[in-house]
């Protein structure tokens, strides 16, 4: 169907650019081309189904402690939710000062009826549970695996919150 339309349109769009070619209008053939390409543009970019879902970067800064957590998350909302029930967050801690612990990452993902899982290749985390009760004490075991040994609670939980708000 729409291969039809984008075909009916095209076709009347090049009779229409032809026929003022023949004419010599620059200015018409300026706007036609314009016209055309915005048309074409608009057409593709609204074939696309809606399921590009959201992207959310943050940064979280724990300055007692010594590390920036920084992510980026993307997931999809369903209609009539109000929070997505399938994401994927990219998560890197990384030292302020490179006196205190090893970059590293953290790959989380959520899938519909399961806990949010947890994966590090450089720390050796593979699946574990993400959820409310294990979250804070895996963040605090992957920081100590990293390196940092000042670490302050309070910003582990702030931590916590960031990564699992960029899930939702």
């Amino acid at each position: 169907m729409f291969l039809y339309v984008g075909t009916k349109i095209r076709r009347v769009c090049y009779s229409i650019i032809s026929w003022a070619a023949k004419r010599k209008f620059l200015m018409l053939k300026i706007f036609l081309y314009s016209s055309v390409s915005i048309l074409i543009i608009h057409s593709l970019i609204s074939c696309q189904p809606f399921t590009r879902g959201f992207t959310f970067q943050g940064e979280y800064v724990a300055p007692q402690s010594g590390f920036l957590v920084r992510m980026i998350a993307r997931g999809n909302i369903k209609n009539g939710s109000d929070v997505s029930d399938k994401a994927f967050s990219l998560v890197r801690v990384c030292p302020i000062d490179s006196k205190n612990g090893l970059p590293f990452d953290l790959s989380l993902s959520a899938e519909p009826d399961e806990w949010t899982t947890m994966k590090s290749k450089v720390l050796g985390f593979s699946k574990s549970e993400w959820h409310w009760k294990t979250s804070e004490n895996l963040f605090k075991k992957a920081l100590k695996s990293a390196g940092f040994n000042t670490i302050v609670d309070e910003e582990v939980k702030g931590s916590v919150r960031v990564i699992n708000g960029s899930l939702a």
